[in-house]
């Protein structure tokens, strides 16, 4: 719904309703000294960092797995086998990390894209294969964290990440 037209330099712009105040321009710049950051060109270093950080991170499924130990290969190939696992474990460390619990609701509802189903099975195996802690809060509902062993992972996928991040690393 287009509430009005206005000309702002010259060039035609339609205010769409965006709960706006009626002297504010747009909801994405900072008017009030006069330069729009959000639309400011990126500093080209960020550009290169950003970029490489995607690669890196994208990547995920080519690296080598780094470890012997059978449970922690057998929990990367799990969760490196469909990118919704690899969401799930992530949400479900990264409360952790803040210590917090999560509910499979809570995952629902944060990535409503996952089907009910899907979630429960993921919860269902990662219970069974001891990579996600449960406490009952209800005879209907449980909450989750991580073990100890995913922390411990992370923590060293973080330090791999954070040490390919090196923007050099893509130029050939």
């Amino acid at each position: 719904m287009l509430s009005m037209v206005k000309w702002f330099g010259g060039v035609k712009t339609m205010k769409n309703n965006l709960n706006l105040r009626n002297d504010q321009k747009s909801s994405t710049s900072i008017e009030s000294c006069g330069r729009n950051y959000i639309n400011a060109p990126p500093n080209v270093y960020e550009v290169i960092a950003n970029i490489s950080q995607e690669l890196t991170l994208l990547n995920y499924k080519n690296y080598p797995l780094r470890t012997k130990e059978r449970f922690k290969k057998r929990c990367v190939v799990y969760f490196r086998s469909h990118n919704d696992k690899r969401i799930i474990g992530a949400f479900v460390t990264l409360l952790t990390f803040k210590n917090k619990w999560v509910t499979q609701k809570e995952v629902i509802d944060r990535f409503p894209h996952m089907k009910k189903a899907f979630v429960s099975l993921v919860f269902k195996h990662c219970i069974l294969e001891g990579w996600f802690i449960s406490k009952r809060i209800s005879p209907k509902i449980s909450c989750y964290k991580v073990c100890d062993m995913m922390l411990e992972f992370a923590k060293e996928y973080y330090t791999f990440c954070r040490n390919s991040r090196n923007e050099f690393e893509f130029i050939y």
